[in-house]
């Protein structure tokens, strides 16, 4: 019987452990946002270096075309960001809570490579 009463506790607490954590990443990704956003958004090839993905990569979310990379805290980042549908999104006005990232060789990744801009 006390075995079994040790059993129940270690159960309970175990619960209630998960519990806590549960609630706790709910709170932090879906009311506080409190996470970074990596976002692909298009890029104008004629003003930046912009980065192309690899003709040959299976992945249709990179054949778009040139594209620059948005890295910004979730709590701000607008709701066309998350929806994909942003034209012209632009970081002005958000200062270190918004970076965009330009084509550059320390910026590549495999299947990536540069536009040139003409600036």
């Amino acid at each position: 019987m006390h075995r079994s009463a040790h059993k129940t506790t270690f159960l309970i607490c175990v619960g209630i452990l998960v519990l806590i954590v549960a609630i706790h990443n709910f709170a932090r990704y879906y009311v506080a946002k409190d996470y970074p956003f990596h976002v692909f958004t298009s890029c104008a090839p004629f003003m930046h270096s912009c980065f192309t993905a690899d003709p040959t990569n299976s992945d249709p979310t990179f054949q778009g075309g040139a594209y620059e990379k948005v890295m910004i805290d979730a709590a701000h980042a607008p709701i066309c960001l998350e929806e994909h549908t942003c034209a012209n999104f632009s970081c002005d006005g958000l200062g270190a809570l918004c970076q965009v990232t330009y084509c550059s060789p320390d910026a590549l990744e495999d299947g990536e490579s540069c536009t040139s801009s003409t600036q």
